[in-house]
């Protein structure tokens, strides 16, 4: 078996991205797979990768190169009959929020009540009637960037208008990555390991310029009050790992904060089982799920997903459940379960 991983470092040379790659060439070696880096940017992309039983493909959404051609490629490679990662009932909803409600739609998942409007007009005479504050947000970006809280009908005329006339950039923002930052810091050591980031942040600022404006459409979500966390919780294949975020001081939004809570004992049970469910539904290979409790009516409510998640060594010290729901107390190898997730 050949495996082909996908990576270009004249394009995307992301020191995280060129970290990942290279764990997932010591799984393929661990079990023993053969592998080539490959470019998958070339004209010949097709005639290249076809040349592979598996084709792995990173797909970063801040690269307006991937973003354009990533699930093309990766799709026309499947359709020959070839294994990919991530394949199309995985890859098609990346990065698109409003692709991910019509995915939980489908199949009625548990989300916070959602809307989105194609015309000014209709999107302003809903306001007009809807409670707020309402939760606003562009298809695109991660880590609550791109994502606003609307108090009133003002702030939504006014974001409607924009949304309906040039638009937003969805480029990550300086300002408010370093706000974020600073709101989740709770001593010197971690502000002084993520300033150590921060080339690495107006690096994939700087590639990000290439995307264009989001325009032309609403999309809104429910907003649910009253948390002080959200569930971040990953499933690959019959695995399944949680943690809990902490909302920013004076904010709504816990993505992306980095400050985190590893304690299984309060992760709700329901809903492992209902990612396990989700994730089976939807046939996704590899998938993360943000929750929140809606203290209304005690429910847990997906209000996003990606295949494409961040990882961190230290989460794979703190257990896993199968999808029979037991716990396993025991370090994983997140990278190893990629290649098993595909063959």
């Amino acid at each position: 078996m050949k495996i082909a991983i996908c990576r270009n470092p004249k394009i995307w040379n992301h020191p995280d991205f060129i970290r990942l790659t290279d764990n997932i060439a010591q799984a393929c070696e661990r079990k023993k797979l053969y592998y080539e880096f490959v470019d998958p940017y070339s004209s010949d992309a097709i005639s290249q990768l076809g040349k592979f039983d598996v084709v792995i493909w990173f797909i970063q959404n801040f690269l307006w190169a991937d973003l354009m051609e990533a699930r093309s490629v990766l799709n026309a490679i499947e359709r020959i009959g070839k294994k990919v990662f991530p394949n199309q009932s995985t890859n098609w909803h990346f990065d698109d929020k409003i692709a991910e409600m019509y995915a939980f739609q489908s199949i009625n998942a548990p989300i916070p009540d959602s809307f989105v409007f194609y015309s000014q007009e209709t999107a302003l005479e809903f306001f007009k009637g809807s409670k707020f504050p309402i939760v606003a947000k562009l298809r695109c970006g991660s880590g609550a960037n791109n994502v606003r809280l609307i108090k009133n009908y003002t702030q939504a005329e006014r974001y409607t208008k924009k949304m309906f006339g040039k638009g937003v950039n969805p480029s990550p923002s300086l300002l408010f990555k370093a706000t974020s930052k600073a709101k989740s810091s709770h001593d010197w050591k971690i502000t002084i390991s993520r300033l150590k980031k921060l080339p690495q942040f107006l690096y994939t600022r700087r590639q990000s310029k290439l995307m264009p404006n989001e325009k032309g459409y609403v999309y809104l979500q429910e907003y649910i009050p009253d948390n002080s966390t959200d569930y971040r919780v990953k499933v690959i294949g019959n695995h399944c790992w949680a943690f809990q975020r902490k909302v920013r001081k004076n904010d709504f939004r816990a993505s992306g904060s980095g400050d985190l809570i590893f304690d299984n004992k309060k992760i709700p049970l329901k809903i492992i089982e209902t990612s396990f469910q989700v994730s089976k539904a939807l046939d996704l290979q590899c998938i993360a799920f943000d929750y929140i409790h809606d203290k209304r009516t005690d429910e847990y409510k997906i209000v996003e997903m990606s295949y494409g998640f961040g990882y961190d060594e230290f989460e794979a010290h703190n257990g896993y459940w199968d999808n029979s729901l037991t716990f396993h107390q025991e370090t994983f190898s997140f990278y190893d379960w990629i290649i098993e997730s595909i063959l």
